[in-house]
């Protein structure tokens, strides 16, 4: 695709470049050509720092500094204008990926669960729980035991300001529930905006998990009840997530790292390391915080 294929009278093309889709400046397409936006001059460098933009969607006042080996286009309002021109290319991309949904015939499927008539994949031996909804673009593996009353594949919780309304992030992406996953009842687990969320092999995810948008799990994770995982965090091998720990959007949980019960992440977690507490740090310092606090 092409940015003049984009330009109209609102929107004037200062340099033509090419981009294979649409993305988040802070995030990484390895392989592939991204558009973003920039609306403010002081994140015009985590724009132009990501190795995967090539296009820039921006305004009149910012175009000057952006680099000449980026394609350009110039507009009022460009984060409204970025989720305009994805939600086009979004339902486009969605009826062309259309196909039949698929089920294993050694699946055991609940007569109760609702599975969507296309663009679902349900591996071998896996077992669906009564009640579970799975939405379109999902695919499930060999092995895994999905319990009731999951939503799996749900639309992305994304919104943006258009005037005064709030206008839906059309999910472009898909859910992939890798083999031999176990989740509980009442388990949430969203669709992704942008690419494909993943939950890694042999992960359990307890009952009332909320998993947001564009998650991506590694293998042998668990995940404990009431657990909420906002969008775009991406979690190692090997992690334990405890019982109601929130997470903050798009940070990263590194492999056989641990957030204790309770506790609010609000920052990356390292490989191997520990957080508690409300905001979360590193586990041993907070259990000499409290025993200083006891005194």
């Amino acid at each position: 695709m092409r940015l003049k294929e984009l330009e109209n009278s609102n929107a004037v093309v200062l340099r033509d470049g090419e981009y294979d889709r649409l993305g988040l400046a802070t995030e990484s397409f390895p392989g592939e050509k991204v558009m973003t936006f920039c609306a403010d001059l002081k994140y015009l460098s985590s724009a132009v720092g990501n190795p995967s933009v090539t296009c820039l969607i921006t305004t009149e006042n910012i175009a000057g500094a952006v680099p000449e080996r980026f394609g350009v286009i110039v507009v009022e309002a460009p984060k409204t204008f970025y989720y305009q021109t994805h939600n086009f290319i979004a339902k486009k991309s969605r009826e062309a990926r259309n196909k039949t949904t698929k089920i294993a015939l050694s699946a055991k499927i609940h007569s109760s669960a609702i599975i969507a008539k296309d663009n679902v994949v349900i591996g071998e031996n896996t077992v669906i729980g009564p009640n579970t909804v799975i939405n379109e673009f999902v695919t499930i593996g060999d092995d895994v035991i999905i319990g009731p009353n999951n939503v799996l594949g749900g639309p992305a919780y994304q919104f943006y300001m258009d005037g005064e309304d709030l206008i839906n992030v059309v999910t472009m992406g898909q859910l992939v529930i890798e083999d031999r996953v176990e989740t509980q009842s009442s388990v949430s687990i969203d669709n992704a905006v942008f690419k494909t969320a993943t939950v890694g092999k042999n992960t359990k995810i307890d009952s009332y998990a909320q998993i947001a948008h564009d998650f991506i799990c590694g293998q042998r994770c668990l995940i404990m009840a009431h657990a909420v995982i906002s969008g775009r965090v991406t979690m190692g091998d090997e992690v334990y997530i405890g019982p109601n720990v929130s997470i903050v959007n798009g940070l990263t949980i590194g492999n056989h790292s641990k957030a204790s019960i309770g506790s609010v992440v609000t920052k990356d977690i390292k490989d191997g390391q520990a957080v508690t507490g409300n905001f979360a740090i590193e586990h041993q310092k907070w259990i000499n915080f409290v025993k200083k606090a006891a005194k």
